[in-house]
């Protein structure tokens, strides 16, 4: 029995996110069809949205599947908030790193307090909350870049020290760090771990996620597209967010595009869309700095009205840059919890 919670937990995070093929996961995990399927219904009942489909030609059938998550999350592609009032307030930041020793919670906690005195109801993280571990030629760097190491410990830590205010949710998603938590031999999503000890902190899926701000009083909404894209920092910093923005079809039809990873602040509106980078809450890394990153560290408050449609009327952005890092903060830092624990 405890070998088939092993497989179900294991199966279920092997199709996060990601689309497999039926034949490689009955192989991979060596259970018949029947077992499969009976894993899958179970799943299922518990509230995860796992799809299947099936792919044909004259010559081949194969059966994808893909776990979209707990059903929690709401539809697959979108996670909605129902928000009446007619201005929101909202925080976002990326990139936190929490286990390393770069890692400046100290000035995360700063982020909180402010944005509670300016009345902020939802945060909103880019990805890379964890350090994760290191890998290949860098393997060696997790004995002298990491005081928290693993996916136990890094996650325990987070739950534990992330900030805490009342009345406030952090909503975040998982970049390429958090992934490297996830092996053949241990295939669990940080991301859900940690929400499933805070509840204020709300996981919304790997690399990316598209949130509606619902007005019950009109048919109109607001679309925030959070992203934690891969690859290399470009020469021009508007690069990547203009090319994706370019990318995008007619129907994606988003206002606010968010996007972390890439260790800028910048802003700017293209096709009538909002966007922002997201700096980093963390010190340059050796990492950043063998890959000549700049590292601006900071984060973006958005103070958001509605027209009487319910759709932006105008955007007041403010940003808080942080131009000094905090030595050895990890050593000191302190944990933040206002308005005290659920």
């Amino acid at each position: 029995m405890e070998n088939y919670h092993k497989i179900k937990e294991a199966l279920s995070n092997q199709i996060l996110g990601n689309e497999e093929k039926e034949e490689d996961l009955l192989k991979r995990f060596n259970i018949s069809f029947l077992e499969f399927n009976g894993i899958i219904y179970e799943l299922k009942q518990e509230g995860y949205n796992i799809q299947k489909y099936v792919e044909e030609d004259e010559e081949l059938k194969t059966t994808w599947y893909k776990n979209w998550g707990h059903s929690k999350l709401g539809d697959p592609m979108n996670y909605k908030i129902i928000d009446n009032d007619d201005e929101i307030r909202i925080m976002l930041i990326s990139d936190t790193r929490l286990g390393s020793i770069y890692q400046q919670l100290s000035i995360i906690n700063q982020c909180y307090e402010l944005a509670h005195e300016m009345g902020v109801k939802y945060v909103f993280h880019n990805g890379d909350i964890s350090e994760g571990e290191y890998r290949g030629e860098y393997a060696e760097w997790n004995d002298k870049l990491l005081f928290c190491r693993g996916l136990d410990e890094q996650t325990k830590y987070i739950a534990n020290n992330y900030p805490y205010v009342k009345g406030m949710n952090t909503y975040f998603i998982t970049g390429d760090h958090d992934r490297t938590h996830y092996t053949k031999k241990r295939p669990l999503d940080i991301g859900k771990m940690i929400a499933d000890k805070r509840e204020d902190m709300i996981y919304l899926g790997p690399k990316s996620k598209e949130i509606t701000f619902v007005n019950e009083n009109s048919l109109n909404d607001i679309k925030l597209f959070m992203t934690h894209p891969k690859g290399a920092v470009p020469y021009t910093v508007s690069y990547r967010p203009q090319q994706y923005i370019y990318s995008m079809r007619g129907e994606d039809d988003i206002d606010i595009l968010s996007m972390g990873h890439l260790l800028n602040c910048d802003s700017f509106d293209e096709r009538g869309i909002f966007e922002f980078q997201v700096p980093s809450l963390c010190a340059t890394t050796p990492e950043m700095k063998e890959a000549k990153l700049a590292n601006d560290m900071g984060a973006w408050i958005l103070i958001i009205k509605k027209n009487r449609f319910g759709k932006i009327a105008s955007i007041r952005p403010r940003i808080m840059p942080f131009y000094n890092s905090l030595e050895e903060d990890y050593k000191r830092s302190k944990v933040l919890k206002l308005g005290g624990i659920k």
